[in-house]
């Protein structure tokens, strides 16, 4: 009698193969997709943090500096949705040691705050904001008549407009101080409503000032703004306020309205 023997074998078909890679294949992509998607979120929240940071670091500059105008009768306040110059009196400086450290010489300033536009297409977007500075008065360097250094003649004399140069070279192109703001809106309050702009030799007795992360889009107004905005109304201590008194923390009652209840 014969028997035939039948061999059995332990290794995988080619088809069992064929599946585990497949199968192998389609669990590593979807890892690599749940990676690749929780790493764009940490960027995006990363990116968005800073911008915040930005804006509100942004937002406490331009309010410091709004505090800081000064009427001149030479230097009107001029002031639009997105821009602001006027001129300030800039932090003292010591006077240096050869001649008499205890002066402290005080200058004006001309600061410009607006918005860098840019061509987009056919339409103009905000891709940051500018900040300058122009000194109006310089020190000199002759010496007072008076002892005093608190004399107003001995400012003067220390003091002179600063000369123009014929030779000066090419400015360079502007750059923006923060890149993170790409909306930007002023208001100014007359003592009984908002304005969109303001001229006048002293500043407005507040202002508002509205900052964004998205730029507006085509079909928007400033009002309308659909996205995050960040706000803050400015009291102006040199403003020319009405017939009574403004409070930044409490603006209600003096006849200073909340624009985020009446934009």
């Amino acid at each position: 009698m014969n028997f035939t023997r039948v061999r059995r074998s332990d290794a995988f078909t080619l088809i069992e193969v064929i599946l585990a890679i497949g199968l192998a294949t389609a669990l590593l992509l979807i890892a690599l997709t749940f990676y690749h998607q929780a790493a764009n979120l940490r960027t995006e929240i990363l990116r968005s943090s800073q911008d915040l940071a930005a804006i509100r670091l942004s937002l406490d500059q331009i309010a410091s500096d709004l505090r800081s105008a000064t009427p001149v009768p030479s230097v009107s306040f001029i002031g639009g949705p997105t821009s602001v110059e006027f001129a300030r009196v800039s932090p003292p400086s010591p006077k240096p040691r050869s001649t008499n450290a205890a002066f402290i010489v005080p200058a004006l300033q001309r600061l410009s705050i607006a918005a860098l536009v840019s061509q987009n297409g056919t339409n103009l977007s905000v891709r940051g904001l500018t900040r300058s500075e122009t000194p109006l008065l310089r020190p000199s360097t002759d010496e007072p008549r008076s002892s005093d250094p608190l004399d107003p003649l001995a400012l003067s004399a220390r003091t002179a407009p600063e000369p123009a140069s014929t030779n000066a070279p090419p400015e360079p192109p502007t750059r923006p101080f923060t890149e993170a703001v790409h909306f930007l809106n002023f208001r100014y309050w007359n003592g009984a409503s908002w304005q969109d702009s303001w001229f006048a030799p002293a500043p407005p007795p507040g202002i508002e000032i509205t900052l964004g992360a998205d730029p507006i889009p085509d079909d928007a107004t400033p009002e309308t703004y659909p996205y995050e905005r960040f706000r803050r109304v400015v009291l102006i201590p040199s403003g020319r306020a009405p017939d009574a008194a403004l409070s930044e923390t409490n603006a209600e009652p003096f006849g200073f309205p909340d624009p985020t209840l009446n934009p």
